[in-house]
């Protein structure tokens, strides 16, 4: 019987490098992206959980404003986070952190405090992505989706005056399930 290797090696070369091969991506003005980091801890989940979650204390939640929104952009170690306006980016966090419980067990780390990128306030990872939420909840278009903003995770897509996200929308769904489990599995039935 074959089995994938390459797949989970893939997947755990790309999150320690987290895309930082590329000359652009550390140098100029781009940095590293918020969502490219989370789907990086994503594929490595599975792999290495403890050291995901070291990158999502440290550094992605690090970067989420007290808003709830996420900088687009960042220079791991230099607390410099740049860009907003994109409608998807802080809502993967919630993903990661529900993926690194399930993995790990470490309930802990949902209380664990983490800073907010523009102000000295520091919070529970609970906080964060409850916040994560909340920021979306604030940007709907006449429909009651998600607005488009700058763009979704497809970026080539440019928002238009009021335009909705339906990829945003269904990852707004996705993060509240699963911020929801974790509120769940410390059992505080109020916060689910």
């Amino acid at each position: 019987m074959p089995f994938n290797t390459f797949a989970p090696y893939q997947s755990a070369i790309t999150f320690i490098c987290s895309r930082s091969l590329a000359p652009y991506l550390l140098t100029g003005t781009r940095g590293l992206g918020y969502r490219d980091s989370n789907q990086d801890a994503l594929g490595a989940m599975p792999y290495q959980p403890y050291a995901a979650s070291k990158q999502l204390i440290a550094t992605l939640l690090g970067v989420q404003r007290a808003s709830g929104e996420a900088c687009h952009d960042f220079f791991p170690g230099a607390g410099v986070g740049r860009g907003g306006g994109y409608s998807d980016d802080h809502l993967w966090a919630g993903l990661s952190v529900q993926w690194y419980v399930q993995e790990s067990g470490d309930l802990g780390f949902l209380s664990e405090p983490v800073g907010y990128h523009d102000s000295g306030e520091r919070s529970p990872v609970l906080d964060h992505l409850e916040r994560a939420l909340q920021f979306s909840d604030g940007q709907v278009g006449g429909h009651g989706l998600p607005l488009l903003r700058t763009a979704d995770w497809n970026d080539c897509l440019n928002a238009f005056p009021g335009a909705e996200s339906l990829f945003t929308a269904g990852l707004y769904c996705a993060a509240a399930r699963a911020v929801e489990s974790l509120y769940r599995a410390v059992g505080d039935e109020a916060g689910a």
